[in-house]
């Protein structure tokens, strides 16, 4: 409540950075990620 669509913005990506950068970075470490034909795929 209050949120300009600006702040909105600005709000939602932080909370989706604090989840998704993390979990992102993990698979990659753990070499789960691979790029094919600029089709991101994440193994199981």
């Amino acid at each position: 409540e209050g949120d300009t669509p600006e702040s909105l913005q600005r709000r939602v990506m932080e909370e989706a950075e604090w989840i998704l950068l993390p979990e992102a970075v993990r698979l990659i470490s753990e070499d789960k990620v691979t790029i094919e034909n600029n089709i991101v795929r994440i193994k199981k």
